[in-house]
């Protein structure tokens, strides 16, 4: 068995579980729980996004980039996910010295905080801003798991055909961790 399509399985599980609970139960303010499955479920795109790229298939729309930033989908969701990951790196401090770690707009609106503005330019979406990097839920996250899961529909085929038989191609053993 392939551990590589096996994590690409998981990573792609684990954000279509996320993105389903999103649609119900989404409040990005004050739960807690709603920036660890916004890291988590960067994490995991993450993966894919490089796997795919790696492969020659890059994705690489770039509609809604924030201003000033110089790259497509996967260059956002991969800063994106060093910003949730590595909170001390400079991703979160804007040109003024202000520190912005995790702020959520639901919907349209802005803040101005001391001169410095975050705004949500939709009321169907939320913005999420590391510092001056502003991702959305709906037209950059969710639009990216669509994609890639577009992308890597062959390469899964073949996994969910062994899960359907297992014995056809001999024995898959999970890999275990001290």
């Amino acid at each position: 068995m392939n551990f590589d399509l096996y994590d690409m399985d998981r990573s792609l599980q684990i954000c279509k579980g996320i993105s389903k609970h999103w649609k119900v139960h989404i409040r990005p303010f004050p739960d807690p729980l709603f920036e660890a499955s916004i890291t988590l479920f960067l994490i995991r795109l993450h993966h894919l996004l490089m796997r795919a790229d790696r492969g020659g298939r890059r994705l690489r729309f770039a509609d809604d980039m924030p201003i000033g930033f110089d790259g497509d989908i996967t260059d956002l969701i991969s800063a994106a996910r060093n910003a949730a990951c590595h909170s001390e790196t400079g991703r979160h401090t804007r040109a003024d010295g202000t520190r912005f770690q995790f702020i959520t707009i639901d919907g349209k609106g802005r803040i101005d905080v001391g001169g410095i503005v975050a705004e949500n330019m939709y009321k169907d979406d939320i913005a999420i801003f590391f510092g001056d990097l502003r991702i959305y839920v709906w037209r950059h996250l969710l639009r990216a798991l669509i994609e890639i899961e577009d992308i890597f529909r062959d390469d899964l085929a073949v996994l969910q055909s062994w899960k359907a038989n297992p014995k056809s191609e001999g024995t898959f053993t999970a890999r275990t961790f001290p």
